[in-house]
């Protein structure tokens, strides 16, 4: 993977991270292991 390719997937990886911390607010641990469990 070139560097660009990596500073772009580090990029994708935060904000990802930030959506999902969104996404999963206000849901118990359980609650969200479980959300998780069904998209696998």
């Amino acid at each position: 993977m070139t560097e660009e390719g990596r500073a772009l997937l580090k990029q994708c990886r935060a904000r990802v991270k930030k959506l999902e911390a969104r996404m999963a607010a206000g849901f118990t641990p359980a609650e969200e292991q479980v959300i998780r469990s069904a998209g696998s």
